[in-house]
């Protein structure tokens, strides 16, 4: 019997002698800490747009975007004087008090807001460090058979929690669900501390990955910002990341308003618990019996036009048709569930041949997307105050952004070969 479980097993984890207990363990860390993201993620949702007009999430993502380029370096920080391990420990703590914190406080504007930001924040930091203790407990040649199964514990995480919060939501209100993933926030603290970190040395290149990067690193923007420049390659990848953040967060506003508009604002907790279920089961088919074959069948670069190319065309029927609110809910689970499964993979195979990469996407993905975030959110907060909500406009806004996505990603695969060419000659892939 033992025999016939590690053989199911093997299918969908290469676990080899020694492994197993440290893999389990980092798998239930990340499968509860988002779990509990997901519990407090719905009560977030339904508490601000039971309490606010949906034009305040321009703000919010504004605040987001400002406040993340703050704290990721403290973050690194922290995990550089603590180590990885602590680090989370401490973060995955202070998050269950603020949940706690959250849910004794009356649910005001003020209140509601500040939940939505440290709800984004939070989950952004602890999926970072979780990464980066993850990087520390695996060598890279355990990391490059082991990362893939082990993100998928994020995706049933999502599963569970969707679940949870549906569940709870029978016998509790909205604002209990903030109780419960505090205790989940507690539980993945714990299980953290069960982690067995490897040598030092075996953990070296994930401690060259932090010190390299630029959060974590005195360099100067201006000589990142050179390179971006005088670097095709990194350019295309760095407007490709620009315009997918642009994307996401006029989908993400559209999704919002109407649903504001559309659920009676008792039944929103109800409603976003079965759509992070729904989404979640959704990602987890795309990660477990999609990503691989499309991988194989279209490339790397087929792979990275996906997202964009359906965005181009939802956008564009969400547009013509008026934006009816089952193509807007449509609309916005492709984005989330795509970004989450085929953008992420797309991602990772984009960034592996470049050299120096830790400094180089660190730069992209703390700078200058949290940049391309806030003003996304500043031009849409100045279009909402300035005439009426036209989902419509939005749809089409986000179809003509994910349309330059899609031509600027269709001119990438020359130089990416090239360079993916250069990185097999010096062993760098």
């Amino acid at each position: 019997m033992k025999t016939l479980k590690t053989l199911s097993l093997s299918r969908f984890v290469d676990l080899r002698s020694g492994e197993a207990g440290a893999f389990f363990r980092a798998f239930f860390v990340l499968l509860v800490t988002i779990s509990a993201h997901t519990v407090l993620e719905t009560a977030r949702d339904a508490l601000f747009l039971a309490r606010l007009a949906p034009r305040n999430l321009a703000l919010v993502y504004v605040a987001t975007a400002l406040f993340t380029i703050v704290l990721t370096p403290l973050s690194v920080r922290l995990t550089r004087s603590a180590g990885a391990k602590n680090a989370l420990v401490v973060t995955l703590l202070l998050t269950a008090f603020a949940a706690a914190w959250f849910r004794i406080r009356a649910p005001g504007p003020a209140s509601v807001f500040g939940l939505y930001v440290f709800g984004a924040l939070s989950a952004t930091l602890l999926v970072g460090q979780f990464w980066l203790l993850a990087g520390t407990l695996f060598s890279a040649a355990q990391s490059r058979r082991l990362f893939g199964p082990l993100a998928s514990g994020g995706v049933l995480g999502g599963v569970g929690g969707g679940a949870l919060a549906a569940l709870l939501l029978n016998v509790v209100p909205v604002r209990g669900l903030l109780g419960v993933a505090s205790l989940l926030y507690f539980a993945a603290a714990f299980l953290a501390t069960r982690l067995v970190v490897i040598e030092e040395a075996a953990a070296a290149p994930a401690s060259r990955a932090i010190q390299s990067s630029p959060v974590a690193s005195s360099a100067p923007l201006r000589p990142q910002l050179a390179k971006l420049q005088g670097d095709p390659f990194l350019a295309r990848l760095a407007m490709m990341a620009v315009l997918s953040i642009a994307v996401s967060v006029v989908i993400d506003y559209l999704y919002k308003a109407k649903v504001s508009r559309t659920i009676p604002h008792e039944a929103l907790g109800a409603f976003f618990a079965r759509y992070q279920l729904v989404l979640s089961l959704g990602s987890l088919l795309l990660q477990v019996a999609i990503t691989g074959p499309v991988v194989q069948r279209i490339g790397v670069v087929g792979l990275a036009l996906t997202g964009p190319l359906l965005l181009t065309f939802g956008g564009t029927m969400t547009a013509v048709l008026a934006a009816p609110f089952w193509l807007v809910v449509v609309l916005k689970g492709t984005d989330t569930s795509l970004r989450n499964s085929l953008g992420r993979v797309a991602s990772e195979l984009l960034w592996a041949p470049v050299e120096q990469q830790a400094q180089a996407r660190g730069f992209v993905d703390l700078i200058v997307t949290r940049v391309a975030q806030a003003m996304a959110g500043g031009v849409l907060l100045a279009a909402t105050m300035q005439r009426e909500f036209r989902p419509g406009h939005l749809a089409a806004t986000a179809s003509v952004l994910a349309a330059l996505w899609l031509l600027i990603g269709a001119g990438i695969r020359k130089p990416y070969i090239q360079l993916f060419r250069q990185a097999l000659t010096r062993g760098g892939v």
